[in-house]
């Protein structure tokens, strides 16, 4: 059962005892240097794998980024000229004064496990799809074999963005799955509600499993929240800190396919200072 957004802040905040996820080395996500700038200008975007206590640089290959991309006041800017100048670990953005959703989309990749380790990765990530579908097929007792990809948005304000259009910030980029909130939570108090809507293929997706997950922290101190019949999880917008919300979700592939999963890992991060 989804957390109310009382019960959900007491547990973001610490003030309630709380049961840590495990670490995944799945998680994936967009760490800027600032969520805020006081002028327009380059911001250099960390990408980050792991888990808040156990984290790591994804690694960064040109040929792995399908899209990069950020929508802001003045619209659509492809990111992509600044991929083969940069680094192992980071990509810059040439953002403008106002507010941007920066997304990046990675190419496929293969992960197989054995059985019981695949068994305990669904269960505890809450990718509903597959737990489903090997139970009806019999093969609890199988390796799993996912071809999977990674989506990353992260919202960043640049000078007097107050003073711009911000309503592209909460509409859907349009990323396989994709983790939207319908609320600027730049513009929103601390304990006010933001409702995050999670769509897969276009459309808002009932049982989401989503992360909450407070970086820039040794302690892992992550809750999960369940999308409801509309595809939300509402949260009060915490009272400081750096955010992630993280997702997983799947189909199964056709048989005879040379993996058994099509499988997409989406975040966003977002700041409440």
């Amino acid at each position: 059962m989804m957390k109310t957004p009382t019960t959900l802040l007491a547990c973001l905040m610490g003030l309630s005892a709380t049961l840590p996820l495990a670490a995944s080395a799945h998680d994936f996500w967009m760490e800027p240097e600032a969520f805020k700038a006081a002028e327009p200008g380059p911001v250099s975007l960390d990408l980050r794998i792991g888990h808040p206590d156990d984290r790591d640089y994804w690694p960064f290959r040109p040929d792995r980024v399908l899209s990069f991309t950020s929508i802001g006041p003045d619209g659509l800017r492809d990111q992509q000229a600044v991929i083969n100048t940069a680094s192992a670990q980071t990509l810059d953005a040439e953002l403008t004064e106002g507010l941007h959703v920066v997304a990046i989309q990675t190419q496929d990749s293969i992960s197989e496990l054995e059985a019981d380790r695949f068994n305990e990765y669904i269960a505890k990530e809450g990718v509903t799809p597959i737990e489903v579908h090997r139970v009806k097929m019999r093969t609890t007792d199988e390796a799993g074999v996912e071809r999977y990809s990674r989506r990353g948005k992260t919202l960043i304000a640049m000078g007097g963005w107050q003073s711009h259009p911000t309503d592209h910030a909460t509409r859907p980029v349009g990323l396989t799955l994709e983790l939207t909130p319908l609320q600027n939570p730049y513009a929103l108090e601390a304990g006010e509600t933001i409702d995050i809507e999670a769509r897969y293929r276009g459309l808002p997706q009932p049982g989401v499993t989503v992360k909450i997950v407070r970086l820039g922290v040794e302690e892992d101190i992550s809750q999960k929240a369940v999308t409801d019949e509309n595809g939300l999880i509402s949260v009060p917008k915490p009272d400081g800190g750096d955010w992630m919300f993280h997702a997983i979700w799947a189909s199964p592939l056709p048989q005879g396919s040379d993996q058994d999963y099509d499988t997409i890992f989406s975040s966003l991060t977002i700041t409440a200072d």
